[in-house]
């Protein structure tokens, strides 16, 4: 998802200021617990984000990783659910730069399978539909980024991760079936969703092409989060002068418009970033700074929040005042592995 949107909010208030106070959901939150969530997502509760797991009501909360019991300061975002939800894939600083981790629904054996030298940052992950391969984001030394992709059906053996193509000012990645990928590059300055095709082998890559799925004009629009289901994407969109709305598209051949959002927001009062389909395309979970019911009238926190596509209605999930709850991700495919 779309690194940006919350670097965007640390901008405006303060990461060290954002010190949580409580899990959210009203579960098990504050345990190290094993869990079957449906939710997995990044909160700083602890005053430093970590990947908790939730049911999708809300409820349940369970700690994955946990700052408070290591032996130095680290950041850990952009969760993603494996398809048989067994494994959490994530990106986080525990070894200094952005490195891509993979650690079970338990909170057990956690593994770093990226970037092993240091060198470079490497984030937003993406599961492929039966679970072998992730996809990502690689920022090299110079600033420049490219989608990677490596096999990681055998954790102790790991792939080396390859090269797949350019993508420039990319932070959103995820699958539309078993072979494509999907993801954000701004080539030419503006924002757009492209695709590319990789062999099952991955030892067979040999430069695939990259397709070019929208053709959007806004030269200072940011895609902020990215989700592929039912042959359809739901993505955030946001400017400096726009809050972020969520969008979904159904005919991806050049799209260059976008409907009225979802959750619609008609004062563009809030942002609305980070969307995820759920397991069947039901329900978008996003999070957003939507006060909802709070009684804090100007709320500049992130909550997460879901949205039922066949009624409109939307629910917050988390309630943590004070606590920025970001990047949900749900299982986007039929579990190919049980």
């Amino acid at each position: 998802m779309a690194r940006y949107a919350i670097w965007g909010l640390a901008a405006l208030i303060g990461l060290s200021a954002l010190c949580g106070c409580g899990g959210g959901g009203g579960g098990t939150s504050g345990q190290k617990a094993s869990a079957k969530g449906y939710l997995a997502f990044a909160s700083n509760s602890s005053g430093t984000y970590e990947i908790k797991l939730m049911k999708s009501d809300g409820s349940g909360t369970a700690i994955l990783t946990d700052a408070l019991n290591s032996d130095a300061p680290r950041t850990s975002l952009s969760p993603v659910l494996s398809d048989n939800h067994r494994w959490v894939a994530f990106d986080s600083t525990i070894s200094g730069m952005f490195s891509i981790y993979v650690v079970r629904d338990d909170a057990t054996g956690m593994t770093q399978v990226t970037n092993l030298s240091g060198i470079d940052d490497d984030e937003c992950p993406a599961w492929s539909p039966d679970g072998t391969k992730i996809a990502f984001i690689r920022i090299d030394e110079t600033g420049g980024s490219a989608l990677y992709c490596m096999d990681v059906s055998d954790l102790a053996n790991a792939s080396e991760p390859q090269y797949v193509a350019d993508a420039e000012g990319g932070a959103n990645v995820c699958w539309m079936g078993s072979n494509q990928i999907a993801f954000t590059s701004s080539d030419g300055g503006i924002d757009n969703i492209y695709s590319v095709t990789v062999p099952t082998d991955l030892a067979q890559l040999n430069n695939p092409q990259k397709q070019q799925l929208t053709a959007f004009t806004n030269l200072n629009y940011t895609i902020d989060g990215l989700s592929w289901a039912n042959h359809k994407f739901v993505l955030g969109y946001s400017s400096p002068s726009a809050k972020g709305q969520l969008y979904v598209i159904s005919d991806t051949s050049h799209a260059t418009t976008l409907t009225t959002p979802l959750a619609n927001d008609a004062m563009n009062k809030y942002d609305d970033i980070g969307p995820c389909w759920s397991a069947n395309g039901d329900k978008v979970f996003y999070f957003s700074s939507n006060p909802d019911t709070s009684p804090v009238s100007e709320n500049t926190n992130y909550s997460i929040f879901s949205y039922t596509m066949s009624d409109s209605s939307v629910k917050r999930l988390t309630t943590n005042l004070g606590t920025n709850d970001v990047y949900p991700s749900s299982r986007h495919h039929k579990p190919v592995v049980h």
